[in-house]
């Protein structure tokens, strides 16, 4: 058991100590930043490395460079609300979240 775990399990950690004992190889862990904390983003590794295997490195570099264009417009509307399309969404879901209860 502890064989197939080493041979055909990989991990997204920070925990190299659990890693070992669950029987992962330290090879096999993709190590990320200890500050991410617990709300992944799919932006950081451990929401890239699962799409970029998914759907192929290419399209998941597309998606970063999507979500590049999407930081950058952020910045460059943040003197005009109501042209920010990121701060309409959020506004938007805490809205429905928060007011209507959805």
């Amino acid at each position: 058991e502890a064989n197939i775990i080493k041979c055909h399990f990989a991990a997204c950690s920070t925990n190299l100590v659990e890693t070992k004992k669950f029987g992962i190889s330290d090879e096999n862990v993709f190590e990320f930043w200890n500050w991410v904390g617990g709300w992944f983003s799919v932006c950081s590794c451990i929401g890239v490395l699962p799409l970029s295997l998914t759907y192929g490195f290419d399209l998941a570099n597309k998606f970063l460079e999507g979500a590049y264009s999407i930081d950058k417009h952020y910045l460059e509307k943040a003197d005009e609300p109501t042209k920010n399309i990121p701060l309409i969404m959020s506004l938007v879901a805490f809205f429905h979240v928060h007011i209507c209860g959805y």
